[in-house]
């Protein structure tokens, strides 16, 4: 399920530093998050993209964020935990949007976080800002089954 960032604002918030917006959302709850991970979101770089993302056989999982964003932390947290529990199943990474700017641009990410899900190589699904976990697990359900 995709968000426009513009109808956020006034509902959830938003907040710009360089050049990407950050949402967060009131519906994110802090219950959700299981602080003992035993698998994580791993980083990716442009130099890695292509064989970690666009050439998995298994679908991927690819988190946009920025150090500087609260949001972005919780949503990592929660990504962590997906990725522990669909291990074999999906590939989680993430990106950051201030030390890769160019993938960012390449996918038109002008707010973090943004999830983005790929299956043969094509982004087939994607949820912006910060949601409940549900909303996460539901997108990756539904590139599971596709």
């Amino acid at each position: 399920m995709c968000y426009d960032v513009s109808l956020l604002s006034d509902r959830f918030g938003v907040t710009e530093k360089n050049n990407f917006r950050c949402c967060f959302g009131t519906h994110f709850k802090s219950e959700e998050i299981n602080s003992t991970n035993v698998l994580k979101a791993t980083p990716v770089t442009k130099d890695l993209w292509d064989n970690s993302i666009l050439k998995s056989e298994t679908p991927v999982l690819v988190i946009f964020y920025a150090n500087w964003c609260g949001p972005c932390r919780m949503v990592h947290r929660i990504i962590d935990e997906i990725a522990t529990e669909y291990a074999g199943k999906l590939k989680c990474f993430i990106v950051n949007t201030d030390t890769d700017m160019q993938i960012a641009e390449d996918y038109e990410i002008k707010a973090v976080p943004v999830v983005l899900m790929f299956k043969n190589g094509e982004k087939c699904d994607s949820v912006i800002g910060t949601m409940p976990k549900e909303f996460y697990v539901a997108a990756i359900e539904r590139v599971l089954k596709s």
